[in-house]
């Protein structure tokens, strides 16, 4: 019955994780978006370069938002593999993961 709650909470929190994860990769594209508009003001003279470095420093922070996503989604998903007891070890040492998508398990990729 433990077990059924473990499942039940990695499941959630895979759906969970997989939305921030579609929401980190909107917020970069919407980053890049703002960094090309920066920069065409500039060029019409506009705005400034303090506005262009402003734009690309929020770039970065919203590329490392979706790395950090993209870590807790994987995170989640090993653990989910491992309370199902389908995460193995290879004889060289490397685990090898479960095919998610044929088990129906993984929410559709983003």
């Amino acid at each position: 019955d433990r077990l059924k709650q473990t499942i039940r909470q990695d499941m959630r929190s895979l759906s969970q994780e997989l939305e921030n994860l579609r929401i980190q990769q909107r917020a970069v594209q919407l980053a890049q978006r703002r960094v090309r508009n920066q920069d065409l003001l500039l060029q019409a003279g506009r705005a400034d370069m303090t506005d262009v470095l402003d734009a690309q420093a929020a770039l970065v922070r919203a590329q490392n938002s979706l790395f950090s996503a993209l870590t807790k989604y994987r995170t989640t998903e090993l653990d989910l593999q491992s309370d199902l007891g389908l995460l193995n070890v290879s004889v060289n040492g490397l685990w090898e993961e479960a095919d998610l998508d044929s088990l129906k398990l993984r929410p559709p990729a983003p």
